[in-house]
């Protein structure tokens, strides 16, 4: 599974203010994740608002893996107008771009990606900024109503994973461009 977060400005990519994201109790922390994870907790964990180290579990799973898009996007259901906003709309986007990049693999006769978090890992770090936005600021210490807490896990702008908005928003010259390519 991919884990999307949400992010709130299409121009200027900020974290969704309620995204959410951590450390799962239950889910041991994949090896391609682990390097991207490392390097955040070394200067995450010197962030005056890091949460207490009971709170989390730091050596497993991080999520979410990436973001997309999460503010308020219209629809329409029985003929009557409404927005939808959150990850309830970061997750097709991004499911979204993934399915094109697969179309785009398929006419040049590739098979589909599968199993694309290893890669997306992979891309991240060795094609830093190209790939993905990056977010430079933000926490996940306040949800969507406003009411904020002490603690939360910080955005940092020098590191390549975060858990508010992963390893950020899909950028797509370079996302397809090096998931269209062989491993």
């Amino acid at each position: 599974m991919t884990a999307v977060g949400g992010t709130d400005d299409v121009d200027d990519q900020k974290p969704w203010i309620a995204s959410g994201g951590g450390f799962s109790w239950t889910s041991s922390q994949p090896s391609w994740q682990s390097t991207a994870v490392t390097n955040y907790l070394a200067e995450a964990t010197k962030n005056a608002i890091w949460p207490k180290p009971e709170a989390m579990n730091v050596t497993n799973r991080g999520y979410p893996d990436v973001a997309a898009y999460g503010g308020e996007v219209p629809f329409v259901s029985n003929e009557s107008p409404g927005g939808l906003m959150g990850t309830s709309v970061s997750c097709p986007i991004f499911a979204g771009v993934i399915s094109l990049i697969n179309d785009l693999r398929l006419q040049q006769g590739l098979p589909v990606l599968g199993f694309v978090n290893p890669r997306l890992y992979q891309t991240a770090a060795a094609h830093v900024a190209e790939a993905f936005q990056q977010m430079s600021s933000g926490s996940s210490r306040c949800d969507a109503g406003g009411d904020c807490c002490a603690t939360g896990y910080p955005v940092l702008s020098n590191s390549v994973w975060n858990p508010v908005t992963g390893l950020g928003w899909p950028k797509w010259a370079g996302l397809s461009k090096y998931l269209t390519a062989s491993p």
